[in-house]
């Protein structure tokens, strides 16, 4: 369905990122939402949402410099952290 769905986009299309974080941790996840925000790109304020998940959360940003995040995410020692930038990926679960 991609394929046949995913290529054709509205006008005032605009890009959406998932920020993948494995991590309950309310701590890790404001570090990671202030480097999201330190990063370069056209907005001060790059998350537009937060969905909880089964580990984790994911956040719904606009677009900002992925090298730069992965290098602050070395300096901090925070690991690797998933972007989904053109992924399918599961955004919402609802646990029975």
């Amino acid at each position: 369905y991609d394929s046949v769905c995913g290529r054709t986009r509205a006008r005032s299309y605009k890009a959406l990122w998932v920020v993948d974080v494995d991590s309950k941790d309310e701590e890790f996840l404001e570090k990671v939402r202030q480097l999201v925000n330190e990063c370069r790109g056209n907005q001060d304020n790059k998350i537009v949402m937060e969905i909880p998940t089964l580990h984790g959360t994911h956040l719904i940003t606009t677009g900002f410099d992925t090298k730069q995040f992965a290098q602050y995410c070395v300096i901090r020692n925070l690991g690797k952290i998933d972007i989904q930038k053109d992924n399918p990926t599961l955004l919402y679960y609802r646990v029975p």
